[in-house]
């Protein structure tokens, strides 16, 4: 607490956060209260981050050796510093096993893959380590190593023990065995059976498991520093290898005999409270065949795993504690909910597929339940969602309906099927066809006095109507704020304020829509909503953008796309990299901003989400037109404009084309098509409250136009463009009336 004190006393509040990571209990704050579980992780790990960029002061290397042995909570701890690594001017260096899992490595960073040392470099260490040795010896010993220097400092202790050349072995891994195999039979029988315990041992846990004193126990390793060695707290073997081949060379039955004693010896130890070991007990249990051992605590330890964010680890806990239900006859109840929790830890740790096998196999247990059934495939909907799967969600939602019939058509459950159809076609920008849903739901939610569902319909009803530029959006927009606070879900309440930005953004309030975007990002990081808080600084950065403050909006949509590329979130990766793409246009660095649109469009249309797709295509024609490629802007906008058509809604994208498409006719020389479409774009404005789109459209106005109109037109948007406090908007090139080019 001192340390987090001195370094970042803004992060007091989440001490206890980080407390965890170092393995550290601290008393709750008020903070960490108010923290919706599922947001715990991420709060703690931009806690870490925080303290992390206080501690390293300007560039510095960070290395993490050995990342073979974390677990899957500091795992993503880890990938998510190494992803901001670069912003921050640090150097990362994490070196692992090749076999290994590559989910810790920086996303763009280099893999080094080691191989062989130097033929010369290896004669170096020849020479060095333990002392001379003939050279012919050492020829050897060089060549059947293969390159691999532990191989090589293994072949020459055995060589300086006084072993032939000859008949040492071929290999690492029997070079080891043969070490250990060459023992005395006490010496080896310890060393096999500290093995049982795994990497780290205590003489404690050695002098029970075998039944010697203590005493003798710390003499016998004393004499095993080459396979052994001390440390605070206990001992640990030399190397993963040394463990391994001792380990490799007990019987089976022994080896069920001394994880049985070991289990049971822990479970002594630990007395009263075991949670802290279930994990390990587990473990050993599972390898001496106790399958209800294995089943209780595995299930323990699982529970224990969600709570400290490792949803990863969990998954493994539950999957052990299934394959040890195997052979005691749990019931279909017990199995299904232990597989529903498995699939609710895989879908956390973004394992989707893993998420909907659980989800299966919950659902073949709880056939005779339909409204288990159902909401099962409401969570196999969700998973398809999570990566971006649609269409594929939206046929699970459909088939948990049909899995109600129509005997269950009131249900709370159905409810929940509706919402989250209509929400999934909202995503996916399908505005006309979410309404009816999501009005729907608002009635069952309101039969079924559910608030939490009331409160969620009635906001995504507001996002519909108001990308549909609808009046009814003025009926939703605040009924679900005061149930969310009065529901103290702080997440949510980040979510609706957020959306109070977009609608007060649409409407030309501004300073109104920032206060309120600033409002919501303090709620969302209070409940630990790392990903929402960045859509909420993702939509300052767009009113930035608009007022011609492009740094301050580029580092908004950078400090998003960061949090967005941790988390990951597909959506939010791609509609920031859409938003620096607009920023850079605006910015008159043209090539990149076609690549960065390129790459949102392209990233939109995987994920189905039809709406930002088009949404891209109408800042691709604005890139023409700032780039003064007219022909090319007119063929891009007509093919969006029938695009957006198509869709419905996304009136401001339409009022938009209108306004490109007349500085594109302008741009050719046709001032008269340039002064038609313009006003056409001017209307539809009006039409829709669209007060900046109305004060770009009167400025091109009054470029094109001449005389007392022209001025008029001119100070009608300096008029709207000091309002919402624009200080610079876009520089769309016109040809002057002499034949120059005006900027």
């Amino acid at each position: 607490t001192t340390a987090v004190a001195s370094a970042a006393p803004e992060l007091l509040e989440w001490a206890p956060l980080v407390g965890v990571v170092l393995g550290i209990t601290l008393p709750e704050t008020d903070q960490t209260r108010s923290l919706a579980p599922e947001f715990r992780r991420a709060r703690a790990h931009a806690a870490v981050q925080t303290l992390l960029e206080r501690l390293l002061h300007g560039a510095s290397a960070v290395l993490v050796e050995d990342a073979h042995w974390l677990d899957e909570a500091s795992g993503a701890l880890l990938a998510g510093v190494a992803a901001s690594a670069p912003a921050q001017g640090w150097a990362m260096l994490v070196t692992r096993r090749p076999a290994d899992s590559a989910n810790l490595a920086p996303e763009h960073g280099t893999v080094l893959t080691l191989g062989p040392l130097a033929p010369e470099d290896l004669q170096h260490l020849t020479a060095t380590a333990l002392g001379e040795l003939p050279g012919h010896v050492r020829t050897q010993l060089v060549e059947r190593s293969g390159g691999n220097p532990l191989f090589l400092l293994e072949l020459l202790t055995a060589a300086r023990r006084g072993t032939d050349a000859e008949s040492l072995p071929d290999t690492l891994e029997a070079l080891v065995a043969a070490r250990i195999d060459a023992l005395q039979p006490g010496e080896r029988s310890l060393v096999r059976h500290a093995a049982v315990f795994g990497h780290r041992f205590t003489t404690a846990q050695l002098a029970t498991l075998t039944g010697a004193a203590e005493e003798s126990v710390v003499h016998d390793l004393a004499r095993l520093d080459a396979v052994v060695v001390a440390e605070q707290g206990g001992y640990r073997f030399v190397h993963a290898l040394v463990r391994d081949a001792a380990y490799a060379a007990l019987p089976y039955r022994q080896r069920r005999v001394l994880h049985r004693q070991a289990g049971e010896l822990i479970e002594r130890q630990g007395r009263a409270d075991l949670v802290e070991w279930a994990d390990l007990l587990s473990l050993h249990f599972e390898q001496a065949r106790d399958h209800q051992k294995t089943w209780h605590y595995a299930g323990i330890a699982a529970a224990r795993a969600r709570v400290q964010w490792a949803p990863a680890d969990a998954c493994t806990l539950y999957r052990r504690a299934l394959s040890a239900a195997r052979a005691l006859g749990i019931s279909d109840a017990e199995l299904a909910s232990t597989y529903e929790e498995l699939g609710d830890c895989a879908e956390l740790a973004g394992r989707y597929v893993e998420a909907a096998d659980a989800y299966r196999e919950a659902r073949a247990r709880v056939r005779k339940d339909p409204a288990r059934a159902a909401e099962l495939c409401r969570k196999e909907g969700w998973v398809r969602e999570r990566s971006g799967r649609y269409s594929a969600a939206l046929r699970w939602y459909r088939r948990g309906a049909n899995a109600l019939g129509d005997r269950d058509d009131g249900s709370l459950v159905r409810t929940q099927l509706v919402l989250a159809e209509g929400a999934a076609r909202l995503r996916q920008g399908r505005y006309r066809q979410a309404v009816p849903l999501l009005r729907a739901a608002v009635q069952g939610a309101q039969l079924h006095e559910d608030e939490a569902t009331l409160a969620h319909a009635y906001y995504l009803l507001d996002w519909a109507y108001t990308d549909l530029g609808s009046d009814e959006a003025l009926h939703y927009r605040e009924l679900s704020l005061p149930i969310y606070r009065r529901l103290g879900n702080l997440a949510r309440e980040g979510v609706v304020v957020s959306n109070l930005g977009i609608d007060a953004y649409f409407e030309g309030r501004w300073a109104e829509a920032v206060e309120l975007y600033e409002q919501g990002r303090v709620a969302s990081n209070r409940a630990g909503d790392v990903v929402q808080a960045a859509t909420a600084a993702n939509n300052i950065g767009e009113v930035y953008s608009d007022q011609g403050r492009l740094d301050a909006a580029e580092a908004m949509f950078r400090d998003a796309l960061a949090t967005w590329q941790r988390a990951p979130f597909p959506v939010g990766i791609w509609l920031a990299t859409s938003n620096l793409g607009r920023a850079a246009a605006r910015d008159g660095r043209f090539a990149e901003a076609a690549d960065l649109f390129a790459k949102a469009r392209e990233g939109f249309g995987v994920i189905g989400a039809d709406g930002y797709v088009v949404e891209t295509q109408s800042r691709e024609v604005e890139l023409h037109v700032l780039a003064g490629r007219s022909a090319a802007a007119e063929e891009r906008a007509t093919e969006t404009h029938e695009r957006v058509r198509r869709i419905g809604g996304l009136g401001h994208l339409s009022v938009m084309l209108l306004r490109l498409r007349g500085y594109a006719a302008a741009q050719r020389g046709d001032r008269s098509l340039a002064d038609q479409l313009l006003h056409e774009a001017l209307a539809a404005a009006d039409g829709s409250g669209q007060l900046y789109e109305r004060a770009l459209t009167l400025e091109a106005l009054g470029r094109i136009l001449d005389g007392a109109d022209a001025e008029a037109h001119r100070s009608a948007a300096a008029a709207l463009f000091q309002r919402l406090d624009v200080v610079r908007t876009p520089q769309f090139p016109l040809p002057a009336r002499d034949g120059g080019i005006e900027l």
